[in-house]
């Protein structure tokens, strides 16, 4: 832990956070343990949460997933190269309140 001097009062309330942070134990039930190593060689064991481990998952999806629409990207790509791309101001009107409608419930 690096202890950085200052009088603000949002760097104390950093390191209580660290403290509080560096005390909380997860529950062997919602865990996952795995060994890392540390750079004296010691082996140390870091344990994952339910929901680090839900998280974990769902970024492997995205990132296997193929959602993009290749030929669309090219052909805009081509269109923004060209001039010829056109924002449609009145549709991205729409989803901005549509958007903000969804925020704000």
């Amino acid at each position: 832990m690096v202890i950085q001097p200052s009088n603000d009062l949002n760097s104390s309330a950093s390191l209580t956070r660290q403290k509080s942070n560096a005390s909380a134990v997860s529950s062997p039930a919602d865990s996952q343990t795995a060994p890392a190593s540390s750079s004296a060689g010691v082996e140390k064991n870091v344990q994952l949460s339910a929901q680090a481990q839900t998280i974990e998952r769902l970024e492997a999806k995205i990132v296997a997933a193929d959602g993009i629409d290749k030929s669309k990207v090219e052909q805009i790509k081509q269109q923004i190269a060209n001039g010829s791309y056109e924002v449609n101001s009145h549709r991205v009107a729409e989803k901005m309140l549509d958007q903000e409608a969804l925020l704000s419930g």
